[in-house]
């Protein structure tokens, strides 16, 4: 392959991740239809590894593909039957605590603020936090109270919409590795196989690696806590579980909002948010020297400059959503780089 062929197809590839990229953009915009479309997509590698052990236990691949689907139908059924009305009380039962909650936070603000005050010179401006977050708090709560009957309404969107994205990804992964075979120029087929498959396990073993990272960090989180009976110790620990999936900062949130939410359990000390702090710690302890080592490997580590410059891109393109996918977005472009530049290499390779 001459250097000129070598050049056209580093512009091809730049031109399919651009367009790509531009394609997933718009798609992220609308979130009632991205959020079941990342969903279906982890539906596809979690189902994979229990369709490959059932073909190999005897049964054919389309039977295989039929029980996990059903399987998957059944689930999500029951989570949409139980999950919206149980995040509901939850929502209602911390709304009850609510006076209390705003007074125990009142009470250490007041003494920060105190802290902080005494020991700023004199020339210097008395740090007023309790005020500065009054006025928050009294446009964000009634918001977040207002919004409640459309959060749960687009969570059962998204419950009912995830199956069905899972149910043809699973089903129809196959064609649509062929379409983009077919749309592949012949003489790039073999290196378009090579980066599919690279891709396919590596995406694969990472979001299956993420998600039993994050249900191990949420299980860590929820016994302790579940024990000393903090109230809400379960939407804690999901908490904690979901925002684990956010590398770097994703930890943070988490223990900061299940620390607030502890604040509910507080009558004459604040040991329920010592636990809460304590059980996170111990959870972000273990998964950064065993779980995330063991678990989720290499396979998708980036320089952490890359991940902070992700980070603010991201979030500024999805919100919320893109301190999510915004990583493995890139990790995933930065795989099909590094497959691309490989089976190239071995193309040119072949042809001296």
């Amino acid at each position: 392959m001459g250097n000129k062929a070598h050049l056209w197809a580093w512009i091809q590839f730049s031109l399919i991740l651009v367009i790509g990229t531009i394609l997933l953009f718009k798609v992220l915009q609308f979130t009632i239809i991205s959020v079941p479309l990342i969903l279906g997509i982890v539906i596809y590698y979690s189902a994979k590894p229990t369709i490959n052990y059932l073909v190999r236990f005897g049964l054919s691949v389309s039977a295989s593909r039929n029980i996990v689907i059903i399987v998957s139908l059944v689930i999500t059924t029951i989570l949409i039957y139980i999950v919206p009305s149980w995040f509901y009380r939850e929502i209602v039962a911390l709304k009850g605590k609510a006076p209390l909650v705003i007074e125990n936070l009142k009470e250490i603000i007041i003494s920060s603020q105190e802290w902080i005050n005494s020991h700023l010179p004199q020339s210097f401006s008395k740090v007023d936090i309790l005020s500065y977050l009054s006025k928050s708090g009294e446009k964000l709560i009634p918001s977040i109270f207002s919004n409640l009957p459309t959060t749960i309404t687009n969570i059962i969107m998204i419950l009912a919409m995830t199956p069905v994205f899972g149910y043809f990804f699973i089903k129809d992964a196959k064609i649509f590795k062929e379409f983009f075979f077919n749309i592949t120029p012949n003489r790039y087929y073999e290196m378009s196989v090579v980066i599919v498959q690279k891709v396919n396990d590596q995406v694969g073993n990472f979001i299956i690696g993420r998600i039993i990272e994050a249900i191990a960090v949420g299980i860590i989180v929820l016994i302790p806590t579940a024990i000393a009976g903090v109230e809400g110790a379960l939407l804690i620990a999901i908490i904690v579980s979901i925002t684990n999936v956010i590398p770097y900062i994703g930890p943070i949130i988490g223990t900061v909002i299940g620390a607030i939410l502890g604040f509910a359990s507080v009558k004459t000390s604040f040991t329920p948010v010592w636990i809460i702090l304590i059980s996170c710690g111990a959870a972000q302890l273990i998964d950064a020297v065993i779980l995330s080592p063991v678990i989720v490997g290499k396979s998708m580590n980036l320089h952490p400059l890359v991940v902070f410059t992700t980070f603010i891109v991201s979030a500024q393109l999805f919100g919320t959503l893109g301190l999510i996918v915004g990583v493995p977005i890139v990790a995933v472009y930065v795989i099909t780089f590094q497959s691309f530049k490989k089976a190239l290499k071995g193309v040119t390779t072949s042809y001296r």
